[in-house]
């Protein structure tokens, strides 16, 4: 086990924190888009998302650390042994972790919102197909998808009867 999986499993283990890495994560997926190097076309959508979020990782980890009240000499020790951890975490892997996850969350929730939605239009069977079609959107990049204006182009674009 490498230094950046045992860190990682302590670190999700303490709620806050992995509740803030998680909360990073997802405002990553939204945001990275719209950032100046994708604009330019310097990096792709997941590698900004990768690299910003491996970035705010580092440096929320690092100011952790500083904050650490030194009282004691074995608080000093402690702090000098995250440090030293710290600096040889690959923080792409932590980003990949959560984006992984958070990913994976948002593909059920939209896949569940959007057969939630058409259930109460349509029968079972094509409410399943409408879900899947909606998590091929969100696979292909979509976050957010407005369940009134697309079920309405997708139903038209089938024989249903809703």
């Amino acid at each position: 086990m490498t230094i950046t999986e045992s860190i990682l499993i302590v670190l999700d283990s303490r709620q806050q924190t992995s509740e803030l890495a998680f909360g990073a994560a997802g405002r990553e997926m939204d945001a990275a888009k719209d950032c100046e190097q994708v604009q330019s076309g310097i990096w792709t959508v997941e590698e900004a998302r990768r690299f910003r979020l491996a970035d705010w990782l580092k440096e929320f980890y690092e100011v952790t650390i500083d904050d650490m009240p030194l009282v004691t000499w074995q608080d000093a020790f402690k702090s000098q042994l995250c440090r030293d951890a710290f600096q040889e975490i690959n923080w792409h892997e932590f980003a990949d972790h959560y984006l992984a996850k958070v990913t994976e969350k948002s593909a059920d929730e939209t896949y569940v919102r959007a057969f939630d939605y058409a259930a109460r239009l349509i029968d079972l069977d094509e409410a399943r197909a409408y879900a899947e079609h909606c998590s091929g959107l969100f696979d292909a990049g979509e976050s957010l998808i407005d369940h009134e204006s697309c079920f309405a182009k997708w139903n038209s674009e089938h024989s249903w009867e809703g």
